[in-house]
């Protein structure tokens, strides 16, 4: 039996937020394997940096391919790419050879898999789901990976205590499975072909290239991802070091770490939750940069603040609270200005024109934190004097410095925005290429009861 509609999207959604909690445990497991070997800031920012940089240059291939071809199976190959990934972690760790550069090879391939897997998912979301429900659709996808979060570094370090991590790995290789088989028995149907998807069918390169076509020749859509981009190179840079502040300002206590990271996955929850059931405001601006300044003063600038466990709580809620409904309202804008058949194309350019920048973030983060600010930030540094009554001074504060620096640099970023006409007017300035109606659902070829019609942070993902 095939199933589409509504119950094929929540069967897809619900299938990848199985293997996002699967994977979850995995990367929290390695993340802590990773600190304990080296004892490393800057090795914990290069396994970053290679599960970042595939994931963003691929994206504009995976766009082009996603709109090629079916999205459908797209989606089943990349699971498939992740779990051959895990398996080769697995083994390597069974016969005790697994070592950091092996970690980093596996990240490209994992990434690889995701530059494909996420466009071919967006792009089908405009397909089962009408456009008023864009944000909420946005808003589970959002949901499905915050939901993960919630208690998968607890059980994972939960299960490091009683078993090692080849069994963590055995049950993020059983979600893949799980995911793949819900893909099988959904139907999600191809676009029909728009004017505009029309004159799109060049050559792959040309497919490859068309994205930053559409998007520099609208202004409103060039603004937005340029302010994106200034921001998720500041949070890149200190996100990436959280793990390393919190273990070493704590004498590496694994179970602190999975509680602080578990309780900015139940705030990422919360906001997916609120967003799923609110939609945000009808102009969806106000929600994108309202959600933005919160999350600077609220949740970095916040948690930079804190010092130990309790302290940490307020901003480690906030850090993410806001997130999901900010990427919800923001993927809603996009797609209801993109045509659905080129989607593919364009919203993998979307991600990686916001993301690009990243794979630098993670390089610089662990060399600014080990050379420039932890120094600066012991006892007789040079900003000790000026942030230590704030912040504190020590092992782990320098990372904290940043962390308060990238919240009122991300207050600055985004408050340009309400100097920007082309972007504040973003909504009014493009007209919409979603119809109101999903008349384009194939619910005659969908073999049941079902009559009615998307399944990671400032990121406009």
């Amino acid at each position: 039996m095939k199933i589409g509609g509504f119950k094929g999207f929540f069967l897809v959604w619900l299938g990848q937020l199985v293997s996002i909690f699967g994977t979850a445990l995995t990367r929290f497991a390695i993340t802590v394997w990773i600190y304990q070997e080296t004892g490393s800031a800057t090795a914990l920012s290069t396994a970053a940096f290679f599960a970042i940089a595939p994931t963003i240059f691929l994206m504009p291939f995976g766009g082009a391919f996603a709109d090629r071809w079916d999205r459908k199976k797209v989606m089943i190959a990349s699971d498939v790419l992740g779990g051959i990934a895990t398996v080769m972690l697995l083994v390597l760790y069974s016969i005790g050879g697994l070592q950091i550069w092996h970690i980093y090879v596996t990240n490209v391939l994992l990434a690889g898999a995701e530059a494909f897997q996420y466009p071919a998912f967006i792009a089908a979301t405009a397909m089962i789901v009408p456009k008023e429900h864009f944000a909420r659709a946005n808003g589970m996808r959002n949901l499905a990976r915050s939901a993960s979060r919630v208690f998968a570094p607890l059980m994972a370090a939960g299960l490091l205590a009683i078993v090692d991590l080849s069994a963590i790995m055995f049950i993020d290789l059983a979600t893949f499975v799980v995911a793949i088989l819900a893909l099988t028995i959904v139907v999600i149907p191809q676009p029909d072909k728009t004017e505009e998807g029309i004159k799109a069918q060049t050559s792959l390169f040309q497919d490859v290239t068309y994205g930053f076509k559409f998007i520099w020749r609208r202004p409103s859509l060039l603004g937005l991802q340029s302010i994106f981009l200034g921001l998720n190179f500041i949070y890149t840079i200190t996100s990436i070091l959280v793990p390393a502040m919190v273990l070493a300002r704590t004498n590496n206590n694994e179970f602190i770490l999975g509680s602080l990271q578990s309780i900015m996955s139940v705030g990422a929850l919360a906001g997916g939750l609120l967003i799923s059931a609110w939609g945000g405001t009808k102009r969806k601006i106000y929600t994108v940069f309202g959600c933005q300044i919160l999350t600077a003063i609220l949740g970095r600038a916040l948690f930079g603040l804190g010092h130990d466990f309790l302290t940490w709580i307020p901003g480690a809620f906030f850090l993410y609270f806001f997130v999901p409904i900010n990427n919800g309202s923001t993927g809603a804008i996009w797609m209801s200005k993109i045509p659905p058949d080129v989607q593919g194309r364009v919203l993998a350019t979307r991600r990686f024109a916001a993301q690009f920048i990243e794979p630098l973030s993670a390089i610089l983060a662990g060399p600014l934190a080990e050379k420039v600010f932890e120094p600066a930030m012991m006892s007789g540094g040079v900003l000790a004097p000026i942030f230590g009554g704030l912040i504190g001074t020590g092992v782990g504060t320098g990372i904290s410095l940043m962390l308060f620096l990238a919240g009122i640099g991300g207050l600055l970023i985004s408050s340009l925005v309400y100097l920007i006409p082309a972007v504040w007017n973003v909504e009014a300035i493009l007209p919409d290429h979603v119809p109101d109606t999903p008349s384009r659902f194939p619910e005659k070829a969908v073999d049941s009861d079902e009559t009615t019609v998307e399944v990671e942070p400032a990121s406009a993902d």
